[in-house]
């Protein structure tokens, strides 16, 4: 043996890292008795005393790529596992719940990711819809089973998560300043 081989798992360790980012955020701002679990039902879920759940799925990234984007897998896969978690009944509909799609990369106000996280009005979520299902006829081949899974599920499925999602992207979601007020630290302790 020559010596070590080169290799890295900043991206993986990046990943766990953001996930830890986020489960603290949540801890530090969830009213007392919340449960908050990293990588359990979702990558990040928060479970309140009323019943409320709150899933998130967190996607860092080292390169620039946004990971949101809608011919990217993350974006499939996020919508594709709520879904799926909704109709198997594993995500119960009849309690109040949130899912949140995450990313320490800084998105455009346009994308269609940023349009749902805002969506509330039932036309606006029909287009999105629509938006959605016109974007599944031109993604890329490799990501195509996972595309017709999320069609696969009627216009109500999907107008019910698109209008429970809230985004937040690195604009926001890695802020250190918020994180260290939300845990209320004093200001001379370096963070």
């Amino acid at each position: 043996m020559d010596g070590l081989q080169k290799h890295t798992a900043s991206g993986q360790a990046l990943g766990y890292f953001f996930q830890l980012e986020r489960a603290m955020s949540w801890l530090a701002k969830s009213p007392i008795g919340s449960v908050v679990g990293i990588e359990t039902e979702d990558d990040v879920v928060v479970k309140l005393l009323n019943g409320e759940s709150i899933y998130e799925q967190d996607k860092s990234s080292t390169s620039s790529t946004f990971p949101f984007s809608i011919n990217r897998k993350d974006f499939w896969n996020t919508l594709n596992i709520w879904l799926s978690g909704l109709s198997s009944g594993e995500i119960r509909k009849n309690l109040e719940h949130s899912f949140y799609m995450v990313t320490n990369k800084i998105g455009n106000t346009n994308d269609l990711v940023s349009r749902i996280g805002k969506a509330t009005d039932k036309d606006i979520i029909k287009e999105l819809v629509n938006e959605i299902r016109l974007a599944g006829n031109t993604t890329p081949e490799g990501i195509q089973d996972l595309v017709n899974k999320v069609l696969g599920y009627n216009d109500k499925q999907l107008s019910y998560l698109i209008e429970k999602i809230h985004y937040v992207d690195g604009s926001s979601s890695t802020n250190k300043q918020q994180l260290v007020s939300d845990l209320q630290i004093p200001e001379d302790d370096p963070l």
